[in-house]
Parts: C-alpha cells; sequence; structure tokens
C-alpha cells in the first residue's frame, strides 16, 4: 500500500460507519455509500473515530 493508503481515515460525530463481513456502510447527512471489499486481503476496523484499513499480508 502507498504511503496514503496507510493512514488512518478520520469519520466526523455526524457520520455513522458499519462494518461487516464484505462491506462497509457509510451513512451521512450527504447520502449512503456501500463499499465491498475482500476480506482475505485486507482488514478493516473503526477505532476511536478513525477507520483503518491494513493489508493481510505482503
Amino acid at each position: 500500500m502507498s504511503r496514503i493508503g496507510k493512514q488512518p481515515i478520520p469519520v466526523p460525530k455526524d457520520v455513522k460507519v458499519t462494518i461487516e463481513p464484505e462491506r462497509v456502510i457509510v451513512e451521512g447527512k450527504a447520502g449512503k455509500l456501500v463499499q465491498r471489499y475482500e476480506p482475505q486481503y485486507v482488514s478493516v476496523s473503526l477505532a476511536d473515530g478513525t477507520l483503518v484499513v491494513s493489508r493481510k499480508g505482503d
């Protein structure tokens, strides 16, 4: 991953993030975004108001 891809993503207080086994759902006042991901390649976590996407393995 690039240096930018390794940075955590800050989530504003008025945005709701739901992490499911194969997709991430982001909802806010501007709308809703559903993004699929492959869990065997990346892991997605939400902690302290930041979303972290990390690669599994090299």
